[in-house]
């Protein structure tokens, strides 16, 4: 079996959940053959450097003119416009198809289903086709050409419920969860992490998402968000602070530990592919609300405080997570430290928060989408 997988560079939940399907294809399917492509890439490389880095200079510089694009992206003039670019799209990235030859296609991004399903609307292509949305949240551009695509995944019972109402039928709909990697369902064992990510053992540990490759939209916001923390904790808490893949995020953390008293109690890292083993002994995450980051932390039970949430997809996040008391969304730009004290000390909305992800968790997600998409069509091939 050819399985096509796609994804899109903006941010970095597209391609995570792309990678999370393709390893767990290739440990416990070796006979199917997989290959991941962005395709705006694809399409054009110089579309796709122009795009993302517009994407990336809007969402850091003027986030609330991303909202309004957001919202503009649901309309129904720019469905259609959509609509007829995608033919132009879908001549650029065919003869993918025809080297390839998929027999099933898993689109993590929405335009990777949109020319997939021009493809099939015109009989260009048979291979079955699956949508996995990787938000809290549903967007009318994930249904362009929804009369072609044979699965939805989604991650929460609301999502099925706003794709029904939007006239898909019930069973092409999986309330699977969001894939993640399959190394978060792993057991490890927390001595041997301390020692080998040279964590101190008996410290609180609080993990701080600079936010990747976007980060959190100006240094005084990191410094005051820092600031905070450090004032709202002590000697028995560890705040390891991940900047990711931003070299100016990274130093601009380091020059606010160098310019504080508590450099003992901070660990900086920059990019870390060991999130799987460090999130089973985190206390508490605070991030920005991408999809992947909350269902990484949910599924290892770990309480999020969510900041800074980008207008669209993220305030969607950040509002589903909140509605179900999952985790917390503080709404202030620059909390202060005696709120971060408050919800540190409340035992009782602490063990209310991991309750309540154990009741909306998804195990295994990754492992269930690979499954159903798999065996209902291997035996076609």
């Amino acid at each position: 079996m050819n399985i096509l997988l796609f994804y899109a560079s903006y941010g970095s939940g597209h391609l995570s959940a792309a990678t999370a399907i393709e390893q767990y294809i290739r440990e416990n399917y070796p006979d199917a053959k997989t290959l991941k492509i962005d395709c705006v890439e694809y399409i054009n490389k110089s579309i796709n450097k122009i795009s993302t880095s517009a994407y990336k200079s809007i969402i850091l510089k003027t986030p609330m003119l991303w909202g309004q694009v957001y919202k503009l992206l649901k309309n129904d003039t720019i469905l259609d416009i959509t609509q007829f670019s995608n033919r132009f799209m879908a001549k650029k990235i065919f003869t993918l198809f025809e080297d390839f030859e998929p027999d099933l296609v898993i689109s993590c991004h929405p335009l990777g289903g949109q020319i997939t399903s021009f493809l099939k609307s015109h009989k260009k292509t048979n291979c079955k086709l699956a949508t996995v949305m990787t938000d809290f949240a549903s967007h009318k551009q994930w249904l362009i050409g929804k009369d072609y695509t044979d699965y939805f995944f989604v991650s929460n019972i609301e999502m099925k419920t706003s794709l029904i109402s939007e006239g898909i039928y019930p069973n092409k709909i999986y309330v699977s969860g969001i894939p993640i990697s399959p190394n978060f369902y792993k057991n490890y064992d927390k001595e041997n992490i301390y020692k080998s990510l040279n964590i101190e053992k008996n410290k609180k540990n609080i993990i701080f998402f600079g936010g990747g490759s976007l980060g959190l939209s100006s240094s005084s916001n990191i410094q005051a968000i820092l600031t905070s923390l450090l004032q709202a904790t002590d000697e028995s808490h560890q705040i390891i602070i991940i900047s990711g893949k931003n070299q100016k995020l990274y130093n601009d953390f380091q020059k606010t530990i160098n310019n504080t008293y508590h450099k003992s109690q901070i660990k900086l890292i920059d990019f870390t592919t060991e999130l799987p083993e460090l999130l089973p002994i985190t206390s508490f995450v605070i991030t920005k609300p991408g999809g992947l980051t909350i269902t990484e932390c949910i599924s290892t039970n770990v309480p999020i405080i969510l900041i800074n949430p980008i207008p669209g997809q993220e305030k969607e996040n950040a509002q589903y997570i909140a509605d179900n008391k999952m985790g917390i969304w503080i709404k202030a730009t620059k909390p202060t430290s005696e709120y971060f004290q408050e919800i540190f000390n409340d035992t009782k909305l602490i063990e209310e928060i991991k309750e309540n992800q154990k009741k909306y968790s998804h195990i295994n997600s990754t492992k269930n989408i690979c499954d159903i998409l798999i065996n209902e069509n291997k035996s076609e091939n």
